[in-house]
């Protein structure tokens, strides 16, 4: 039977500058500072630029990072590549079992690696981003957290057909509800050992709802579901139904 491929490639230098500007375009509405410090940016001077300025600068910041880790995309693209190799019976069967599923035999997976330290995927190609500046661990353990998302919609899809795909983004339920299970099924895997970090965004661990922990509420609901599409429902239902605690989360 065919099994999916996965391909390591290095971003294009101006797609990378797209990431960052919009990202950095994000940061400004929110008031974040800690991409603009990634890349040594001041912030209150970039916010005046014209546009073809941000572009101009960004280039410039982008392209000097691509130099500086030029043997980090050699080191890294080669460590990774090794570790899917190894683990990659592991990787297809565990997903399989997760999901209750069978590739396809169709799937190519692309990872393009950069020095955006935001990871972004695209579920309609099969693709995602990691940073080079990560250790392999590290992206590693960011390429089950994606693959996570892939099998999630792909089920999603069919579980909740008239919930259209443009919700599968930022900042809308369905896709809170697939960044807050990521961490659920991974643990309860057999990658558990292979997380190095805890795998959902921080701040999911720390709300609360109706005085229930978030994070160990989902986790009981996944070990106690005889089926992943069980979980599926539950747990968007639950999430659906307590919006107004989520309200800050995406």
């Amino acid at each position: 039977m065919k099994k999916p491929i996965f391909k390591i490639t290095i971003d294009k230098k101006e797609d990378q500058v797209q990431f960052v500007k919009g990202y950095l375009n994000n940061c400004l509405r929110c008031d974040e500072d800690w991409l603009f410090n990634f890349f040594d940016i001041k912030k209150n001077q970039y916010e005046i630029l014209s546009e073809n300025e941000k572009t101009e600068l960004l280039q410039k910041i982008i392209s000097k990072k691509y130099e500086e880790n030029q043997s980090n995309f050699a080191k890294i693209k080669k460590e990774l590549k090794q570790k899917i190799k190894q683990n990659y019976d592991l990787i297809i069967d565990e997903f399989e079992r997760i999901f209750d599923v069978l590739y396809d035999g169709n799937q190519k997976y692309i990872i393009f690696l950069g020095v955006c330290p935001v990871c972004p995927r695209f579920l309609d190609w099969f693709c995602f981003n990691l940073c080079v500046t990560h250790s392999c661990a590290e992206s590693f353990e960011t390429m089950l957290h994606e693959l996570t998302h892939f099998f999630w919609f792909d089920l999603f899809k069919k579980e909740f057909p008239n919930i259209d795909k443009t919700e599968y983004e930022t900042p809308h339920l369905p896709w809170l509800v697939s960044e807050i299970v990521v961490d659920t099924i991974l643990s309860n895997s057999q990658f558990k050992k292979f997380l190095v970090y805890k795998p959902s965004y921080d701040y999911f661990y720390e709300t609360q709802i109706a005085g229930e922990n978030l994070m160990k509420k989902v986790n009981k609901m996944y070990v106690e579901c005889q089926s992943i599409k069980l979980f599926m429902h539950k747990v968007f239902d639950y999430l659906n139904t307590n919006k107004e605690f989520l309200k800050d989360l995406s």
